[in-house]
């Protein structure tokens, strides 16, 4: 066996101190890095290229509360930045109803409108963003008869008059910008979800039920434990809601739950244990 000297013991403990270092000075390196690029995302955001603008939503919703102040920021953009490359894309701007497409009821091409689209579908809130013109059951109904490739004024009824849309906008935002003047000292996503569903508000609560079921954004704390627990209860109190489109969700949503189906949850825990 190597005989242990004073010399070596000094040589290691040199080593030791050296990699504490360098692991310590690495630590306070790495959140530097991970910090995400808030700016760039904005910009995106805000681009005229609809897949852009796409994928730029999806990522500041990810980001929960970090994304809340760049989105309230944007919301003092009343531009119009008109989307390109929307394919079958059915929302206001749409000009054209190809029978099919994903749909989105907010005028996004207004800037203020874009960003309150994000802003309520980040915390299941309803500030008067949406547009309420883009009727599930009125495009269902076209597409039976079978319409396609037709204006899409010809099959919804789109609101034309700029003055009122300008006051909407307006007061959305002013709802928006003081709701999170009174909540921005603590505010979770998970705590969001539940409070929408307890609102009795039905667009809150469809927003919310939509984003349980088909959302693929992340949400800290919520796991099996936390949905049995807390959510499943109000989601079942859901289910006698005298809202078709709440109760059509809450139903679904709890079917899942009795057939033990969660591939919803796995969408929204990326980067969480499962539990």
């Amino acid at each position: 066996m190597p005989r242990i000297t004073s010399t070596t013991v000094a040589a290691l403990v040199a080593t030791l101190v050296f990699m504490a270092a360098a692991s310590s000075s690495l630590a306070a390196q790495a959140p530097a890095r991970q910090q995400p690029n808030l700016d760039g995302l904005s910009t995106q955001f805000t681009s005229s290229d609809w897949s852009t603008v796409r994928v730029a939503k999806d990522a500041l919703e990810s980001l929960q509360v970090q994304a809340i102040p760049v989105l309230v920021a944007l919301l003092g953009r009343d531009e119009y930045v008109k989307l390109q490359n929307t394919a079958d894309l059915i929302y206001p701007g749409a000009t054209e109803f190809w029978g099919h497409g994903g749909i989105v009821d907010y005028d996004i091409d207004w800037l203020s409108v874009r960003a309150g689209w994000a802003l309520e579908d980040l915390t299941f809130q309803n500030f008067g963003f949406r547009e309420g013109t883009i009727d599930h059951d009125a495009l269902l109904k076209a597409v039976m008869s079978g319409k396609a490739d037709v204006p899409l004024s010809s099959v919804v009824g789109l609101k034309p008059d700029a003055a009122v849309k300008r006051d909407r906008r307006s007061r959305a935002v002013a709802a928006a910008t003081s709701w999170w003047t009174r909540a921005s000292n603590g505010w979770n996503r998970l705590a969001a979800v539940i409070d929408a569903l307890k609102s009795g508000d039905a667009a809150r609560q469809v927003t919310g039920l939509n984003w349980l079921r088909h959302g693929k954004t992340p949400c800290v704390g919520l796991g099996k434990g936390t949905f049995t627990e807390t959510i499943l209860p109000e989601v079942r109190r859901l289910t006698t809601s005298e809202d078709s489109g709440v109760k059509e969700q809450a139903d679904y949503l709890v079917r899942d739950f009795e057939s033990k189906e969660w591939y919803w949850l796995s969408l929204k825990e990326p980067n969480q244990k499962k539990r």
